[in-house]
């Protein structure tokens, strides 16, 4: 989803994406789905403010804020921060479902919040595909995921690993050019240890059975 900065230079919109148009069914979740959105109030989730008729959604002012694509210098003041916001959509219900580094933006006085609790994920679902392009997205995806099951908590899970792995070791752990081989790496390939105080933690997130995970955020956050 795209940003657009409103008239009046405090907020932003972002547009549905316009397949949509054509799909009731689709329009509707994704409307009932921006209700909940508007109902999130976390000091590190991006704030969803309004849903207007013409298919836009008002959120607070990105102006001064980018997405966090950069390794952080100092990971550890992040990690809290991104667990919190998690644990809290979480227990209103509402799994991220597409968690990757391009949807943490960070802020003035290095705030970092989360966008697009759900919306992301849609767009990419319902959207055209292409298999000789990788999205960027695609390395963030757990083995579920990439199995086209639904994802859940503990997709999110995974994908937080992926995040951390990323911040610790200054790479990401399943990597490719090619799709279906970044596919098969994701499903069976197993990353080093990263480094780091949470290399056993890390590792935990990114087991390839579900079950083996933490089961939700809470569970995570006491290892912190």
């Amino acid at each position: 989803m795209r940003f657009e900065a409103s008239p009046d230079g405090r907020t932003s919109l972002v547009k549905f994406p316009p397949h949509i148009a054509h799909d009731a069914e689709l329009r509707t979740y994704y409307r009932e789905l921006s209700t909940k959105l508007c109902e999130l109030q976390h000091p590190h989730i991006i704030r969803v403010q309004e849903l207007l008729e013409d298919d836009y959604l008002v959120v607070e002012g990105l102006q001064e804020a980018k997405p966090l694509l950069d390794i952080p210098d100092d990971p550890e003041e992040y990690v809290k921060t991104v667990v919190s916001a998690l644990e809290y959509a979480h227990w209103r219900g509402l799994p991220h479902r597409l968690l990757n580094c391009h949807c943490l933006w960070l802020f003035p006085d290095n705030v970092v919040k989360i966008w697009g609790f759900g919306l992301d994920y849609l767009e990419e679902r319902n959207g055209p595909s292409d298999l000789f392009n990788v999205p960027p997205t695609a390395p963030y995806w757990s083995p579920e995921h990439t199995k086209y099951q639904e994802p859940d908590v503990r997709s999110d899970i995974w994908a937080l690993g992926v995040v951390l792995y990323r911040w610790y070791s200054g790479r990401l752990p399943f990597q490719s050019n090619c799709l279906p081989i970044l596919v098969d790496r994701i499903r069976s390939h197993h990353p080093p240890e990263p480094p780091g105080p949470y290399s056993d933690l890390i590792l935990r997130c990114l087991e390839k059975n579900p079950d083996d995970r933490f089961q939700d955020v809470g569970e995570l956050s006491r290892y912190l």
